[in-house]
C-alpha cells in the first residue's frame, strides 16, 4: 500500500516544479522480516520548449526515502536522481525515458548499493478508460542476493541475513547487469479509480565476482504477475 500527495508550481510559461510526499507499507506473509514501512519525498523540475502538441517535456528529479524493515540489516535510506523526457508520438501514444542514478544506504554495508539505470516506456491509449503500456529497463551496478545453498564461494561483502526464519541464509552484494521488461493493462472506472494488471520479466547477469566464484551461481531470472487497485482522492 502506498499513498502520496503533491502539487505543481508554475515557474514561467515554459517551466514548472512538482513536489510530492509519499509513504507506504509492504507486508510479507512467509518471510516477515522483509516487511517494511517507508516515507519519502520527490522534487521535479520540468521544461517544455513550446506549447505545440509534439513538443517534448524535459525534466530533472531527486528522490529520497527512509525505510524501516522488520529485519534490522536493511534499515536505511534510498536515494535516486536523474533526468527524464516525455513526448507524445500521436494523440494515443506517449513515450517516456529516464536515466537514473540509484543509491541505497543500509545499516549493513551489504545493502549499500550503487547502480545506474536507463528506462523507456510507451503508453497506448485504447480509449478514454483503457491503456496498454510496455516498459524496458537496463540497470548496471550493485545487486543484493540471499542464499541458503552451499556454494563454493560467496561474493564479498556478505553477512548472515536476519530477514529469514526458516533457515540460516547469507546475504551478499555483487555486480550485475539487470534487464526488466514489463507489459501492462490499466482499466479506469471513472476519473478516480482504476485496476492495473501487469506481467514483468527480470533477468540479472553477474560479473566481476572475483577469483574462485562462479558467475553461473549468481545469475537470476524471474517472472512476476501483479494486480493493483489505484484510487485518487
Amino acid at each position: 500500500m502506498r499513498v502520496s500527495a503533491g502539487g505543481v508550481i508554475p515557474l514561467s510559461t515554459r517551466t514548472r516544479a512538482a513536489v510530492q510526499g509519499f509513504a507506504g507499507i509492504q507486508k510479507f506473509g512467509t518471510y516477515t522480516g522483509l516487511s517494511n514501512n517507508f516515507i519519502g519525498t520527490q522534487g521535479d523540475f520540468l521544461f517544455r520548449s513550446s506549447g505545440e502538441f509534439a513538443a517534448a517535456t524535459y525534466g530533472a528529479f531527486a528522490r529520497t526515502a527512509k525505510e524501516e524493515y522488520e529485519s534490522t540489516l536493511r534499515d536505511g535510506y534510498r536515494h535516486a536522481f536523474g533526468v527524464t523526457v516525455q513526448k507524445p508520438l500521436t494523440d494515443r501514444i506517449q513515450l517516456f525515458g529516464a536515466l537514473t542514478r540509484n543509491i541505497s544506504d543500509g545499516k549493513s554495508t551489504v545493502f549499500d548499493a550503487r547502480s545506474t539505470s536507463l528506462r523507456g516506456n510507451a503508453d497506448w491509449s485504447l480509449g478514454r478508460w483503457e491503456t496498454v503500456y510496455l516498459g524496458a529497463e537496463y540497470r548496471r551496478g550493485d545487486a543484493v542476493g540471499t542464499t541458503g545453498q552451499t556454494l563454493s564461494a560467496v561474493p564479498s561483502p556478505n553477512i548472515t541475513d536476519d530477514a529469514f526464519n526458516d533457515s540460516l541464509r547469507t546475504a551478499y552484494r555483487f555486480k550485475a547487469s539487470i534487464f526488466v521488461a514489463t507489459l501492462g493493462y490499466n482499466r479506469a472506472f471513472g476519473e478516480r479509480h482504476s485496476v492495473d494488471v501487469s506481467f514483468r520479466r527480470a533477468q540479472a547477469t553477474a560479473f566481476d565476482l572475483g577469483a574462485g566464484v562462479s558467475s553461473s551461481d549468481f545469475n537470476y531470472a524471474i517472472n512476476q504477475f501483479s494486480v493493483a487497485y489505484l484510487a485518487r482522492f
